[in-house]
């Protein structure tokens, strides 16, 4: 039988490593965007979209509709591995802070 080290020290910092500089972490992102967006119905987000003539650009209205119709990120997104929350939220809600 195998006991457990019950003296674990505590960590003496935590990095957070949010936009990928340390740590390949496109896949998790990824991954992570895509259950979230699945989930928009039951979270309430879809009404929490922009309307599309309040879009940036043209490209972000071809992601505003292409998430309120499919519920996922447009497959170019994901081959190109252009995941970046912050940009991506953005442009699908533009200053609403609650629903970011």
């Amino acid at each position: 039988m195998t006991t457990l080290n019950t003296t674990l020290t505590a960590p003496r910092a935590i990095i957070f490593d949010w936009h990928g500089t340390l740590v390949d972490t496109q896949d998790a992102a990824a991954g992570a965007m895509e259950e979230i967006l699945e989930r928009f119905e039951e979270l309430g987000l879809i009404d929490s979209l922009l309307a599309e003539e309040d879009c940036a650009s043209p490209g972000d209205v071809k992601l505003v509709r292409y998430i309120r119709i499919f519920r996922r990120l447009q497959p170019k997104i994901l081959v190109e591995r252009r995941i970046n929350r912050t940009e991506i939220f953005n442009a699908i809600f533009g200053d609403n802070q609650v629903a970011k």
